[in-house]
């Protein structure tokens, strides 16, 4: 019986070649994309390469986003049961966790919100985020049965997510940079940063984000995904006990 509704759970997940190429597809035009608007943002102002350590605010980003396109490879190209998981509940719940940044950094920019409010619904969308990265690691693990699979699937959700709030955060450089000009304004890290052009370092905090971002996030959707994992193998157990 089991062993029946493990092949129907597997026979629901399996994405067709064409299927998994798309998502590849999609993730490498991201990757390309933005690296495309870190390159042209900083050609169309030169007087960003006068500002002291300029450069490592462009590479640290490029860096990561190039290291990015083999793991898109190499995700989309595992076959299984174990991979179609992953993939298949990773990105979708990758996708809905991108979503949702971006419906944060919409409300801290153009919300006007107070310091207090700020901070509340700053901490609000970070549980989000974890809980969405813990529920992807809990799903595939569920249908996979292995705990493994929870970390891969949440370091997967939130490489997904980020690669697309990374996306929209990059394109506000080119429409909505005076806003963000106007939040550094007062900013103590614009005052310590020694730069004396704004503009530079508004564009520079924004490649900055990106690469933090870039890098904490799958690190903590492994965490969460995997507790997600280990939930899934505690629960199902207590199920499956006869009565």
């Amino acid at each position: 019986m089991k062993a029946t509704q493990r092949k129907e759970e597997d026979k629901q997940t399996t994405l067709d070649p064409s299927a998994m190429r798309a998502i590849r597809f999609a993730l490498l035009l991201g990757i390309a994309l933005n690296l495309g608007m870190i390159g042209v943002r900083v050609s169309l102002y030169p007087s960003f390469f006068r500002m002291p350590g300029s450069l490592t605010f462009i590479i640290e980003p490029v860096i990561l986003l190039i290291l990015y396109a083999p793991l898109v490879v190499w995700a989309t190209s595992k076959g299984g049961s174990v991979g179609q998981e992953v993939l298949v509940k990773g990105t979708l719940l990758g996708l809905a966790s991108g979503v949702l940044e971006i419906a944060h950094i919409s409300l801290e920019n153009f919300g006007r919100l107070s310091p207090r409010a700020e901070t509340i619904s700053t901490g609000a969308f970070m549980l989000g985020l974890l809980a969405i990265w813990g529920a992807a690691g809990y799903l595939a693990a569920r249908s996979a049965s292995e705990v493994g699979v929870g970390i891969l699937t949440g370091s997967w959700s939130a490489m997904v997510g980020l690669l697309l709030t990374v996306t929209f955060g990059f394109s506000q450089l080119y429409w909505s940079l005076p806003r963000l000009e106007g939040r550094d304004v007062g900013s103590p890290d614009f005052h310590r940063s020694g730069w004396t052009d704004l503009h530079a370092f508004a564009i520079a905090d924004v490649f900055e984000a990106g690469f933090k971002v870039m890098f904490v996030a799958p690190i903590a959707g492994a965490i969460f995904g995997g507790l997600g994992g280990v939930t899934a193998h505690i629960i199902p157990r207590k199920q499956d006990e006869p009565n």
